[in-house]
């Protein structure tokens, strides 16, 4: 058994890591002889021996530069298709494409034969050339802004056999373009199965291996970032961000370690939060204890870090799933919904913050942060009531794909 997967997998993504981490597993579990073929944009042997998987080269240029006036590599006179090639043979013995998981159907860019949509339009005629299924995983359904935009975005998610999204407002979002409510089911982010295993020891150690002295210190885990945020990131930004570390130092006596959850520096040096956790860190009076974390760390080593600290900030949504699945209490500031989603998951809705109250003079942002750091013992307890509910409900995910594979063929 063989399925196709497309996604964000090869952009040095946590989060994408870890759902993809959780579906790997899962499949295993119910069939053991199953082949991933992830198409990527970079393809890394030792992602693929990491996480079990088999790369090939999508239809991506390797840098926005060399796709500067120039359709999707493959496509242009002149260019080499032995990728095309390899593409069309891959899922002509595929059992399955599967497209996702998280917040892939955007149209920030979209031109003929360029941008997300138009991509996996392609790889859906595809697939329906091939008379292959199509399942869409996980997906949080970002409102698209152009018309053209919703049509790629109804045709790719009506020609799937499976659709599948991680909350309410995803599906509600589908309903608005015609597709019925009927087709579309609601799953959490596969990332809430996420294993927890006692990793202390390889979290500490990575620590004194980043120069960072662990005895008699505790620690609080920041995620921050700097794109794709709803709230506009004004000049004043890293330094409200800095003032926050220092605060929380001064009052809660803990160390503070800036742990990267995405470390893509291709294009955009600050798509890799350790660029912006390098700016904030100049900015920080206390900096013997403040701590950035410089190297790109997987899944597994990352986990192992969240286990050594009290609590996690973060304004990521799988900072907060990684760091929950550890039973480590988490905080969220918001810079837009999908940071927020996994809060209302977890029922820990009272701990949200939204970006644009921090430079608000009538919310006390330190004191909120305080407080929830005190009443860590009570966010524990949420996670460990919820979380095994959703954690039971990810492995839906896998039945569904095997279900999907058994109906369509005899493999």
């Amino acid at each position: 058994m063989k399925i196709m997967l497309a996604g964000g997998y090869d952009t040095e993504n946590l989060g994408d890591h870890g759902m993809l981490v959780v579906l790997i597993r899962d499949l295993k579990k119910f069939e053991s002889k199953i082949e991933i073929v992830l198409l990527s944009r970079h393809p890394d042997p030792m992602f693929d021996k990491l996480y079990n998987v088999r790369s090939i080269l999508n239809l991506d240029h390797k840098t926005k530069k060399e796709s500067l006036g120039r359709w999707f590599n493959g496509l242009n006179y002149g260019d080499d298709t032995n990728h095309l090639h390899t593409i069309w043979q891959e899922l002509k013995t595929s059992n399955l494409l599967v497209i996702g998981g998280g917040r892939l159907f955007i149209d920030i860019t979209l031109d003929f034969m360029r941008g997300p949509l138009p991509y996996y339009a392609l790889l859906v005629t595809l697939a329906k050339f091939l008379g292959k299924p199509i399942m869409i995983f996980a997906k949080t359904i970002v409102p698209v802004k152009t018309d053209l935009g919703r049509d790629y975005l109804k045709y790719i998610v009506s020609n799937a056999d499976v659709i599948t999204v991680r909350e309410k407002a995803s599906a509600e979002e589908l309903i608005k373009i015609g597709i019925p409510n009927s087709r579309v089911q609601i799953i959490p982010d596969p990332a809430f199965g996420l294993d927890y295993k006692n990793r202390k020891q390889n979290g500490f150690q990575i620590l004194t291996d980043a120069g960072i002295r662990v005895n008699g210190k505790k620690f609080v885990a920041m995620n921050f970032r700097y794109t794709h945020l709803e709230s506009s990131v004004n000049e004043n930004y890293c330094k409200t961000l800095a003032t926050i570390c220092d605060k929380l130092h001064e009052y809660l006596g803990v160390d503070i370690l800036f742990v990267p959850q995405m470390t893509y520096n291709i294009d955009n040096p600050y798509n890799d939060d350790r660029e912006l956790y390098k700016d904030i860190y100049k900015l920080c009076n206390f900096k013997n204890n403040i701590h950035v974390l410089n190297k790109r760390y997987n899944v597994y080593e990352t986990l192992s870090i969240y286990q050594c600290c009290e609590m996690v900030y973060s304004m990521r949504r799988h900072g907060i799933i990684f760091a929950a699945t550890q039973y480590v209490p988490v905080f969220a500031i918001s810079g837009e919904r999908n940071t927020s989603y996994p809060m209302f998951e977890l029922n820990l809705s009272d701990y949200i913050i939204k970006l644009s109250d921090l430079n608000r003079k009538d919310i006390d942002i330190i004191e909120k942060l305080v407080s929830a750091y005190k009443k860590r013992e009570v966010i524990k307890n949420k996670l460990t009531n919820r979380l095994p509910e959703l954690q039971k409900k990810t492995t839906k995910y896998a039945k569904i794909i095997l279900d999907v594979i058994k109906s369509n063929q005899n493999y």
